[in-house]
């Protein structure tokens, strides 16, 4: 599954093996939750707009950037999900939640409008 892929690849990119690991992991037992939630035509469309946004920050090497998006970005997934599921979504997270990628700027920047910045790299242990 491209979504799948997609994350890993930003993952990967972090040299943290067993953090890498542990997300893997967690994204095999979610697996069947990612399916029903990018069931309907609108969130897969939405996945592809996000998806094209966080490839585009990760090319111009906007960490940070590109680090907030996904965070809103998963939230925003959670909180789909949990809709979908007729959960109610109570507790300190989502007290806590980022706003989600909707709010972070154009919705699919194209990597000419996203200005490189510096190669940042994770520390080394």
């Amino acid at each position: 599954m491209l979504n799948q892929e997609l994350h890993a690849a930003l993952c990967a990119r972090a040299a943290l093996p067993q953090t890498r690991d542990v997300v893997a992991a967690l994204r095999q037992k979610s697996d069947r939750y990612t399916r029903v939630q990018l069931s309907s035509d609108a969130a897969r469309r939405r996945a592809d707009r996000e998806h094209a946004t966080l490839i585009a920050l990760a090319r111009a090497r906007r960490v940070d950037e590109a680090c907030a998006f996904l965070a809103g970005h998963i939230e925003a997934v959670r909180a789909d999900l949990l809709r979908m599921l007729g959960t109610p979504d109570a507790g300190p997270r989502a007290a806590k939640a980022p706003a989600g990628p909707r709010r972070r700027g154009p919705a699919n920047p194209s990597p000419s409008s996203v200005s490189p910045a510096p190669a940042r790299r994770a520390p080394r242990r």
